[in-house]
């Protein structure tokens, strides 16, 4: 099944991988990653804050 989906997605967007793409992958499945830009409100920055350090305060 999972050759399967790779051929489709080759397919569909023309683009294969050359190699193993390992620290790539540790990077996506262990980094936190946080969508900001120059124009955010600090309203929006202590609310993004507030969500983060919550999600850590309630994890298990």
């Amino acid at each position: 099944m999972k050759m399967a989906i790779e051929s489709l997605n080759m397919l569909v967007h023309n683009y294969c991988i050359a190699a193993h793409l390992t620290n790539t992958d540790k990077i996506m499945n262990d980094s936190l990653w946080v969508g900001v830009y120059p124009g955010m409100k600090q309203m929006s920055l202590v609310f993004m804050m507030e969500a983060i350090h919550a999600h850590f305060l309630n994890r298990k």
